[in-house]
């Protein structure tokens, strides 16, 4: 994960990055690229979650290979994990954040542990 480049490079830019389990600190209305590259899970589906919940959700191809990029801010997402699933039974990506009896998801492919963001002071 790393804070978006400014849309013209000043001599005062600065990029940061922080990996799996790790924490960025930056200005709260800085953005940040979530960037998750994955691979061997055909028809996958892929979810941003922070701590309001879901936050981006994408499908992969039959190839199973792929890269998701979202944006937020620190004031947006205090932090972000990743999810990777497999499609359900019946080939359908799942759907929602819904309560019902059957499982909204396939089985899961992956897991992240977080990526802290915090507001510099």
């Amino acid at each position: 994960m790393s804070p978006s480049p400014p849309p013209s490079p000043s001599p005062s830019a600065r990029l940061a990055a922080a990996g799996i389990a790790e924490t960025l600190r930056l200005a709260a209305d800085t953005p940040v690229d979530v960037c998750l590259e994955v691979s061997g899970v055909p028809n996958g589906t892929v979810r941003f979650i922070t701590d309001e919940g879901q936050m981006h959700q994408e499908s992969l191809g039959a190839s199973g290979t792929g890269t998701v990029v979202w944006r937020t801010t620190a004031s947006l997402a205090a932090y972000v994990r990743a999810e990777v699933r497999h499609p359900k039974a019946d080939g359908t990506p799942g759907k929602g954040n819904t309560m019902a009896s059957a499982p909204q998801w396939g089985p899961m492919a992956a897991l992240t542990n977080p990526v802290l963001l915090q507001i510099r002071a």
